[in-house]
């Protein structure tokens, strides 16, 4: 007996739906890391909890960390203007944080805790028992939380464009929430993502909000930050789910208030909100060197690279 099964078009439609999306998924993830700007040797890699993460070591002297922007799209590349200048007189550490670039990018939920771990573990592995970190964007969260519960283990701190302490602190809400749990979802998440991180979105990132000057903008850097968002088979959607829904945030102002490392803080001046900004860092601590830097917005040290050294060096 011939038993036939039919199946409905609904179902039908979205079984094509599913494998289009796929597809079309993994063929934007090989088209974006197709140029491979991002390479690395073998043994720039350490394992952490499973997460094979990227890292480079570069001239002689005091250690300095440089932790790059946690997002999606960031890597070590965020310090390649900055980076040789200072490590001729410093020992220069610079990783892509998991999550990020070329490092493993897990299917977990990101927090600033999860970054303080790790960079507590990083510092651990490269025996260090101190060293100055110098923070970039939303990394200035994690950065500062190691501050107050290893004090030891930080030096001197410098933190490049954190945001307002008051954006940091935003708890999650149901609109954060619902953009987390879409841009989650294994197919249509990480095809929304392919959306959002595609590079005229990128480069129109960069135009808007992250450099003042369009003229420092070039395809190399576009380029560079589209393959990081890319790397892992587009697993970077992870962790931008995470950005998205707020689980990255966390409330810093006890840290600042009570750590009694030296801290300075640079802030582009064209940034939107620049001035509260920096007012609002003032307020919670005596004293607090905040510069702002003119003619650029988020990326001061692609901009004014030569400011930025300088501030630095002044600083360390």
């Amino acid at each position: 007996m011939n038993t036939q099964f039919n199946i409905p078009d609904e179902i039908r439609r979205c079984v094509y739906l599913t494998g289009a999306l796929c597809a079309a998924n993994h063929l934007y993830g090989k088209h974006a890391t197709k140029k491979h700007l991002l390479r690395a040797a073998p043994e720039n890699f350490f394992d952490w909890k499973g997460v094979n993460v990227y890292y480079k070591q570069i001239g002689t002297g005091d250690p300095v960390i440089l932790v790059h922007a946690v997002h999606p799209a960031g890597s070590a590349f965020e310090w390649s203007r900055i980076a040789d200048a200072l490590a001729e007189n410093h020992t220069v550490y610079m990783m892509d944080l998991p999550g990020c670039g070329r490092s493993g990018k897990p299917k977990l939920r990101y927090t600033s805790l999860y970054y303080m771990q790790f960079l507590y573990d990083f510092m651990e592995f490269l025996g260090l028992e101190q060293a100055d970190i110098i923070a970039s964007n939303r990394s200035a969260a994690f950065v500062l939380i190691l501050a107050a519960f290893k004090p030891e283990l930080v030096g001197k701190m410098l933190l490049i464009s954190p945001p307002a302490v008051s954006r940091m602190a935003e708890a999650p809400d149901l609109g954060s929430r619902i953009k987390c749990t879409a841009v989650n979802l294994p197919i249509l998440g990480t095809f929304i993502y392919n959306i959002i991180s595609s590079r005229p979105q990128i480069d129109n990132y960069f135009s808007e909000k992250y450099l003042y000057n369009p003229f420092h903008d070039s395809d190399a850097l576009i380029d560079t930050y589209f393959e990081s968002a890319h790397l892992g088979q587009n697993a970077g959607h992870y962790l931008a789910a995470s950005y998205m829904g707020k689980y990255l945030n966390i409330n810093v102002t006890h840290a600042v208030q009570t750590l009694k490392n030296p801290l300075k803080i640079l802030i582009g001046e064209q940034t939107a909100g620049s001035k509260k900004a920096a007012e609002e860092w003032k307020t919670l601590r005596k004293n607090l060197e905040c510069v702002l830097l003119p003619h650029t917005r988020q990326l001061p040290a692609f901009e004014e690279p030569e400011s930025v050294i300088k501030e630095i060096v002044s600083f360390l």
